[in-house]
């Protein structure tokens, strides 16, 4: 199914309800810059106390003794940077009705913070990341996928930004992460699965898409 601009083309899921069990796991990708994690939080807000929300970058590996010189050279895009077993454990936690303490990842040190957040259960899981769909242990456990869909070259702008930004990078050890690692990524582990989502978004802003995905989640969980 793709939510373009106007209009909202058929969803078998949205519509028939097809949750494995009372919580709904709902899973938010896309290629890097896309504003995957912006749509997250818009639904998770729109939804409410229905709503929790992780993100597949708070299990990053936790790795306080990088060197700047280990972590040029390192891929941070690839799935065995990841700790995806605790998250898939998390996941299953939350599902059986169990509070969880997810972990927070702190990008310039390459390492977890203190403070982990307290997550209890909800009716509804939301998970957001860049590679949730290609390892399978993460991908069985989504009752319904959301590819949000956006030009490279915003992607790649948005991107470099963010890395200055809120990373720690500088402008050319940007550029070279998005052509060491992130493009080859994005190509093999990414767009390959736009296909095999249930909904494609083209805009993480658009109102009128987190609306009508909203309303189809709360009335998968309903029915689950």
């Amino acid at each position: 199914m793709i939510i373009p601009e106007r209009g909202l083309t058929d969803s078998r899921k949205l519509e028939n309800g097809q949750a494995r069990s009372g919580t709904l796991i709902v899973g938010i990708t896309g290629g890097s810059g896309s504003g995957k994690s912006e749509f997250a939080k818009r639904l998770s807000k729109r939804l409410g106390p229905l709503a929790v929300s992780l993100s597949h970058d708070d299990y990053y590996k936790h790795l306080p003794s990088m060197t700047r010189e280990e972590a040029e050279v390192y891929d941070f895009d690839s799935p065995d940077a990841l700790d995806t077993h605790l998250l898939v454990e998390h996941l299953k936690t939350l599902r059986e009705g169990h509070p969880v303490d997810v972990p927070s990842y702190n990008f310039a040190d390459h390492a977890r913070v203190e403070d982990a957040r307290h997550v209890e259960p909800s009716p509804i899981i939301i998970v957001e990341g860049l590679l949730i769909m290609c390892i399978p242990e993460l991908r069985s456990m989504l009752d319904l996928t959301i590819f949000i869909d956006v030009d490279s070259d915003l992607r790649v702008l948005r991107r470099i930004k963010r890395d200055c930004q809120d990373r720690g990078a500088d402008l050319e050890r940007a550029i070279h992460l998005y052509q060491s690692t992130s493009r080859p990524a994005h190509e093999k582990l990414v767009e390959p699965f736009k296909k095999t989502a249930d909904i494609i978004v083209p805009d993480a802003m658009n109102d009128l898409a987190l609306e009508l995905i909203a309303s189809g989640i709360e009335s998968m969980q309903a029915s689950a």
